[in-house]
This record gives C-alpha cells, sequence and structure tokens, in this order.
C-alpha cells in the first residue's frame, strides 16, 4: 500500500524532478569539533572547505545532533531523518528506513545506484534498516573498512567511475580514530586529511561529465567532542557543545552559494531535504526541509507524506487535522527563509487553523513525523 500510495505521489506531483541535481553525495566527518572546523575564523585545520568549498555552497552554522552524540546513532540520524538509540558497535541496524533504501524501493534502481564506502567497520550496519517494506532488497553496496580515509575516498572515486551511483555516503572516520588516541597532533593532523580529501572529492564530482552540475554534497558530520570544561576532548557521547555542534555544508546546483545561515538546524534535516531535491519521499522521516539553504525553494516539489494528518487549504486559511490519532500534534509555519512564523497544535479533537498573511511558499513541521509545502494562491 504504501509503495503504490509513494509512486501515486511521485507521478502526480513530480513528473520529473523540478530541482537540479540527480545524484546526492553524503560526506560524514566522524568525530570532528567544531571548535577545529567552521567555528574558527582562520579555518586553520580546513583550509580547502573553508577558503575553497564553503564559498560556493551554503554553510549552516548552527546544526546540531539532539540525539545520542555517538557514531552509530548519528550515521542513522543522518540517514533516516530520525534519532534511534542504538547501540554504538553496529550490532543493531537501524530501525527506520535509509535514504538509500527510499530511493532504491521507489525507483526500482539496481544495487550499483547506492553505496557506502566506510573507514570503520560498524557503519556496515548502515546498508538497510529493518522496517517492514524496505530491508536488504533496498540496501546500500558496502566498500570497506578501509581503516584509512584516504583508501576509503580512493575506492570511491573508483566506484563513482565504474557505477556512477545515485545516492553515496562516505564514513571518513580517521578524525574520530586519530581523536581517541588523545594526541592532540594525531587529531590535527586526520582533520588536515580529512579536508583534502573533501575537496578532492567535490574536485571530482565536478569535473566527471556524468556528476558535474548534477550532484548535491553533503559534508557533515555524526557528533563532535568534549568542550573544554566538559570532559576530556578525546571523548565524546554526552550534551555538551562540543558534542552536539556539528558541520554542515551543501554543495550543489540546488543549493545557495556562497551563503552563510544561522538558523537552527539538525541531522534529522538531511534526509527529508535530500529527498525532496531528489523528488523522492521520505515517509517515516523527521526533521524538516532545509528551504533556507536552497538556492530556488519554490521549485522543490511539495511531497506530501502519508499518515493521519491531513493539510487542507480554501483561501488564504490552512486547516491541520488529525485523523484517528490522539495527539496533541506540535505544528509550526516557516517562510521561505526558514524563520518560524507561526505555531499551533491539534489532536484527534481539535483542528488548528493558520492564515496566510501574504499569497506565496510557506513551510510546514509537525512535530518529527512529518513535513510539507504549502502553496497560497493570490
Amino acid at each position: 500500500m504504501l509503495k503504490a500510495s509513494c509512486t501515486a505521489l511521485i507521478i502526480a506531483l513530480l513528473g520529473q524532478p523540478a530541482a537540479g541535481a540527480e545524484r546526492a553525495v553524503i560526506v560524514v566527518l566522524d568525530g570532528l569539533r567544531s571548535t577545529e572546523g567552521f567555528d574558527d575564523p582562520e579555518f586553520t585545520y580546513i583550509p580547502r572547505m573553508g577558503f575553497d568549498l564553503a564559498p560556493q555552497g551554503a554553510l549552516a552554522r548552527d546544526c546540531s545532533n539532539n540525539g545520542a552524540t555517538l557514531t552509530i546513532p548519528g550515521h542513522a540520524a543522518i540517514g533516516s531523518g530520525r534519532y534511534q538509540n542504538l547501540p554504538d558497535d553496529g550490532s543493531v541496524r537501524p530501525i527506520f528506513p535509509l535514504l538509500w533504501e527510499y530511493y532504491r524501493d521507489q525507483t526500482g534502481a539496481p544495487e550499483t545506484a547506492t553505496v557506502i564506502p566506510t573507514t570503520k567497520r560498524k557503519i556496515r550496519c548502515m546498508s538497510y534498516g529493518t522496517w517492514t517494506g524496505y530491508g536488504s532488497a533496498d540496501s546500500a553496496r558496502l566498500i570497506g573498512p578501509t581503516w584509512d580515509d584516504e583508501v576509503t575516498t580512493s575506492l570511491f572515486l573508483a566506484d563513482m567511475a565504474a557505477n556512477a551511483p545515485v545516492v553515496s555516503m562516505l564514513n571518513l572516520g580517521g578524525i574520530d580514530m586519530g581523536g581517541h588516541t588523545g594526541v592532540w597532533n594525531d587529531y590535527i593532523s586526520t582533520i588536515r586529511t580529512a579536508d583534502s580529501l573533501v575537496a578532492a572529492i567535490w574536485e571530482a564530482i565536478e569535473s566527471d561529465p556524468v556528476y558535474a552540475g548534477r550532484t548535491n554534497m553533503i559534508v557533515t558530520g555524526d557528533h563532535g567532542r568534549h568542550s573544554d570544561g566538559y570532559g576530556d576532548w578525546s571523548e565524546h557521547g554526552d550534551g555538551c557543545p562540543g558534542c552536539r555542534r556539528i558541520p554542515l555544508l551543501a554543495l550543489g546546483p540546488d543549493f545557495r552559494e556562497g551563503f552563510v545561515s544561522w538558523i537552527a538546524c539538525q541531522q534529522t534535516d538531511l534526509c527529508r531535504t535530500l529527498g525532496s531535491v531528489l523528488g523522492i519521499p521520505t515517509p517515516f522521516a523527521g526533521g524538516r526541509l532545509l528551504s533556507e539553504l536552497l538556492a530556488n525553494p519554490a521549485s522543490v516539489p511539495a511531497i506530501d507524506q502519508p499518515g493521519s494528518l491531513r493539510v487542507t487549504a480554501a483561501g488564504r486559511i490552512v486547516r491541520f487535522r488529525i485523523d484517528g490519532e490522539d495527539g496533541p500534534l506540535d505544528l509550526a509555519i516557516y517562510d521561505l527563509l526558514g524563520r518560524r512564523i507561526a505555531r499551533g497544535s491539534c489532536a484527534s479533537d481539535r483542528d488548528w487553523s493558520w492564515t496566510a498573511g501574504a499569497a506565496g511558499v510557506y513551510f510546514y513541521s509537525a512535530g518529527s513525523r512529518t513535513a510539507g509545502r504549502i502553496v497560497i494562491i493570490p
């Protein structure tokens, strides 16, 4: 039933994706603390990302991991759009479907279309989740573990040339491994290496005739490290600012160029955002569309998510209703710049109505369950 409804949504709402990208590459900088990353105005350890890549894309300066600040939960939140309490040893797969599962399930793409190159062994559990209707049939191919970020990157670039995957997620785990040694120079050296590798990946994308101008690349993190005064910098796992704050740089045709955003966002926004620009519904993802980072938010298709929330509009009045669910469900309305302009709640016995001040494009979020676009016609 879900597959049929998703197919109908794609045909009815999308046709062909209205946005510019046909491919997505996610690069996860495992364990980079923000003070050694984009929070350093001199970009001391990340000169390529800071001075060369950031001016080409949209940089979110207030991005957080609001779940468990560990490797496996962090990667699961990026891939699925849901925070999940998972052991950090890779022994348990994510519960919710992952972006590559949505893609293969809804397009029928072959296994060559998705790939996860990884430095760390435990990331192998990210190839697919356990949600009914998805799973191993929709899994991503695995490359590694390599235990070396340079090898991981080299193998990914070779796979790009051989298979041209559509959805890829790379784990560059060297930073975290360097950090856990407790030797500052080891940690810094791995950051510098990752910085050069990220630049090399983007340069390869932009020089490849299949990928150039058709690929979005997200550079982000799974978690940081303890802030000074909160514990040993070599460790992580609590809610301190250093552990929660993560990088987010979005490059590609769908994202703004030379833009810096201070609007709060989080890991769980990435699955929905990449799914939207690729034209792929992500019905079980939470988070919101990162409209403030998009070059042309109005061009991104509105993909309604299946579920009990019903959204209807008559003129400038938009009504939110829950069918067969108790609630209450917290709701928020955002403008094209990602600013929250209204909030409310509804339950099975209580609707919420919002009146738009003007015609235009708005976005709504309903807790962590769903999000979508509202178009108010003049």
